[in-house]
């Protein structure tokens, strides 16, 4: 491995897990709080009552060292998405518009894909991209509120264009099918999971992940609240909501099926609502500035999840990376890596590790 792991547990401060599905426990803990005209509403988590704990409650360390093997900066200029597949690195560089790729042992860098432009499948503003497994680059654009597919080659395949919504992150499901997770002023809540199907060129609701109760107000922009990472492998759909400190596993028809806690405890988000009218016609919306990050990315890896943890951050001062059962989500053990100081953005498997350094450059460890 490049970052050779020696199994050395070391048990660390006890993390209190608070709202967790326990006996006794009351549901009425998983809410959000959104504020609007000066009332504070609580939107109760549909899936409140699926919430599970951790059974452990304390981190388990693996001793990890880490080895830089290649920098890349030359032609590199503004990186916003990271990915890894094998040893080969690929970064978005919305400066240019391009994706970048240069593999393990070369520091050949690659430029996949037509680059910046208003043309079809061009990007103007590109916001995430995934890599399916038949190797088809799939990309989000924030400002034309396109879905964009390149074949292996970066050749443009489709330019779909979502009218009343924003493509955020995206998940391959197969060689046809790509999971949107969707965002913008038009979303009242429910329609957080969008289906878009590559040869029919079309787009269905995938889930009704989030349900507007009777009594409550128009719920515009909850989805603030539900931003995170979609991951999927062999017809396992997991979501790791980026402010909240849960593990979501989803059927391939929608279905929540299972909620973990991650190790750590944070507060669920707040919502703040300005400019509401009767009609709901304008309505700016934004988290408060007290609402807490919980994951930083997630990652699929061989048998396991594996969560960048920003409390663990905070905590220990380095990167902590904790390791779930892609199973279950059963907590496993966590590992420190300092070495990799300062990123912006990384990617994780089984062997290697991608950073988006804080000077621009791209290295793989």
């Amino acid at each position: 491995m490049s970052f050779m792991l020696k199994t050395i547990p070391v048990l660390l401060i006890v993390v209190a897990l608070s709202s967790c599905k326990s006996e006794g426990d009351d549901n009425h803990k998983h809410s959000i709080s959104i504020e609007y005209d000066g009332v504070s509403i609580e939107y109760k988590l549909p899936y409140g009552s699926l919430i599970e704990r951790q059974s452990r409650q304390q981190r388990v360390w693996k001793n990890v060292s880490a080895t830089k093997f290649e920098t890349i900066s030359e032609d590199i200029y503004s990186p916003i998405r990271i990915a890894l597949v094998d040893s080969t690195v690929y970064v978005l560089d919305p400066a240019d518009g391009f994706v970048k790729a240069f593999q393990h042992g070369s520091e050949e860098l690659r430029f996949i894909g037509p680059g910046k432009g208003p043309g079809p499948g061009e990007v103007s503003f590109p916001f995430e991209f995934a890599i399916s497994k038949n190797g088809n680059f799939i990309l989000t654009d924030i400002e034309k509120r396109s879905l964009i597919v390149w074949d292996r080659y970066g050749n443009p395949v489709i330019d779909y264009v979502l009218k009343h919504v924003i493509p955020a992150n995206v998940a391959p499901l197969d060689e046809q099918n790509v999971l949107v997770m969707v965002s913008g002023s038009n979303i009242t809540g429910i329609e957080l999971f969008h289906i878009y199907n590559i040869e029919k060129n079309s787009t269905r609701l995938f889930s009704e992940f989030l349900t507007d109760a009777d009594h409550l107000p128009p719920l515009v922009g909850l989805d603030r609240a539900f931003i995170g990472k979609v991951l999927s492998e062999n017809d396992r759909i997991i979501y790791v909501p980026k402010h909240l400190n849960h593990i979501i596993h989803m059927s391939s028809d929608g279905e929540i099926e299972l909620v973990r806690q991650t190790i750590d405890e944070t507060s669920y988000p707040r919502i703040i609502q300005t400019g509401m009218n009767s009609s709901a016609s304008f309505v700016s919306t934004s988290l408060s500035s007290d609402s807490e990050i919980a994951n930083l990315d997630g990652f699929l890896a061989g048998e396991n999840l594996i969560i960048w943890s920003r409390p663990g951050l905070i905590q220990y001062g380095h990167h902590v990376f904790d390791f779930y059962s892609k199973k279950n989500g059963d907590y496993q053990y966590s590992i420190g890596i300092p070495e990799i100081g300062g990123v912006a953005g990384l990617s994780i498997n089984e062997n290697f590790i991608a950073t988006i350094n804080s000077d621009s450059s791209v290295s793989l460890w």
